[in-house]
């Protein structure tokens, strides 16, 4: 299975799904890997490294205007807590610790305001929750929709 395949929109609604990234991904610090798993639609993509500062990166031209950021986490027991940026604006940070495994946990960000040019999106765990037992990092897919 192809990145372009586990990672597609949401919904159906127009979006920008990692197939249309430029390049499929620049790893800062850390393993990253795709998984294909029924649990996690179709698949998940996820830091195996388990360390604090761990961080993969996707590129994408953008057209100036506003957008909607989608992403489906994956909670577990062993999670940490994840920054998202947008260049080097912090969008969303999301706790992803949890009890019990969940494999689709949503989570949006409205009305974020893009310049036109080449957009690098970010993902990277800083920290964890003093009840996680780690500090792994798994989305099953992401979209950017343009609102504006």
């Amino acid at each position: 299975m192809s990145i372009e395949t586990l990672f597609n929109s949401l919904d159906g609604s127009p979006s920008i799904s990692l197939s249309a990234f430029i390049f499929e991904k620049s790893v800062g610090q850390g393993t990253w890997a795709a998984v294909v798993k029924g649990s996690y639609f179709n698949g998940t993509y996820y830091g195996n490294a388990n360390a604090d500062g761990d961080n993969v990166s996707f590129y994408k031209y953008f057209i100036r205007g506003t957008y909607s950021f989608i992403v489906n986490f994956t909670k577990g027991t062993n999670f940490g807590i994840i920054d998202v940026y947008i260049g080097s604006q912090k969008i969303m940070t999301y706790d992803s610790y949890a009890a019990a495994a969940s494999y689709s946990s949503r989570a949006v960000v409205n009305n974020i305001e893009i310049p036109e040019g080449f957009l690098v999106l970010k993902f990277q765990v800083n920290g964890k929750n003093d009840s996680s037992g780690g500090y792994y990092c798994r989305f099953c897919s992401f979209s950017f929709e343009r609102t504006g």
